[in-house]
């Protein structure tokens, strides 16, 4: 979850996210043993010359290999009717990621900063960036970052899911995983 924004402008932002080549996933694990991966398909964001990242994820956008559960969790869960996204900033070292030549990478402890179902955490990660070819950087987590449903008044939403597919449990601990491709903006 590192960084956020279509809405910050994009003259301001030096980076731009490339929504083609970037990914972010969460697992889910019901009945104690049964784990699953999750993404959300629409994700935009920009980093700026100051270092702030920002990135905005289309909740509504869920996707879980299963049309009635993306539904469901569209609904019960993250009731996108009424929260449609979720916004996640930090703050980077930006002269040590913009001085990455291609194929040299950094490694930064990242707080950041996740506004989802109208409720703000801090979490703690690690990432590691990789300069590509045609100023492109990859940031990647070095490990998940957990968040826990409860943090953001998601318990009911995991409670009437669990309850819909009569499961003995669904965890309230949800790993998450990035990779995300920033290219350089130039202006027209």
């Amino acid at each position: 979850m590192v960084a956020l924004v279509a809405t910050a402008g994009t003259a301001a932002a030096d980076w731009q996210l490339d929504p083609s080549q970037s990914a972010l996933y969460f697992a889910s694990v019901k009945s104690d043993t049964i784990g699953e991966i999750h993404a959300f398909k629409t994700i935009s964001g920009t980093m700026t010359k100051d270092g702030q990242v920002e990135l905005l994820i289309d909740l509504a956008s869920v996707e879980t290999s299963i049309p009635i559960r993306n539904s469901r969790m569209k609904d019960m869960l993250f009731e996108v009717a009424k929260f449609p996204q979720a916004r996640v900033s930090a703050k980077v070292d930006y002269p040590r990621f913009n001085q990455l030549g291609a194929g040299e990478s950094l490694t930064q402890a990242l707080s950041i900063d996740l506004e989802l179902h109208d409720r703000r955490q801090t979490l703690q990660t690690e990432v590691q960036a990789v300069k590509l070819a045609g100023d492109r950087i990859l940031v990647t987590a070095v490990r998940p970052i957990l968040l826990n449903t409860g943090d953001f008044g998601l318990t009911e939403g995991v409670e009437k899911l669990r309850a819909i597919v009569q499961l003995p449990s669904i965890s309230p601990m949800v790993p998450i995983t990035i990779n995300l491709v920033f290219a350089r903006h130039t202006a027209p």
